[in-house]
């Protein structure tokens, strides 16, 4: 893990790594990217906090939809919720249509999602969270 652009190592270690580090990778530091709405660590802050209030994320059980494509599709189940989860990997808006009904998203990447009769439709690299009954 790159830690500190100007530290020894980029603070991975103190001592001599295994592996050199790319100085390349020196601009992808974590103190860097610190504060920066748009990086990587701001989406794995907010995508842990979208986990955090969701019972069925940290503790429920997990069974796949049938999705083509880029799009992943899942059910967490547990602690008496049911949560449907769609993630688009592309780089291109996707659509999917939900095998049952879906309700309200609670939870959308940024960009939003479109609901309409059971279909999403989701920006490039989006996603939704919809409570099921």
């Amino acid at each position: 893990m790159v830690w500190e652009a100007i530290a020894d190592n980029v603070g991975f270690s103190t001592g001599k790594p295994w592996l050199p580090v790319p100085e390349s990778h020196r601009a992808r530091a974590a103190d860097i990217q610190n504060g920066e709405s748009t990086s990587v660590l701001a989406a794995y802050r907010a995508m842990l906090a979208v986990r955090k209030k969701y019972p069925a994320l940290v503790r429920g059980s997990i069974r796949f939809l049938d999705a083509e494509g880029d799009v992943l599709a899942f059910i967490r189940e547990g602690d008496g919720e049911r949560l449907l989860c769609v993630f688009n990997f592309a780089g291109e808006p996707a659509n999917w249509s939900a095998p049952q009904h879906i309700g309200q998203p609670i939870d959308v990447g940024a960009g939003g999602v479109n609901v309409h009769e059971g279909d999403l439709s989701l920006p490039p690299l989006g996603w939704v969270l919809s409570r099921l009954g």
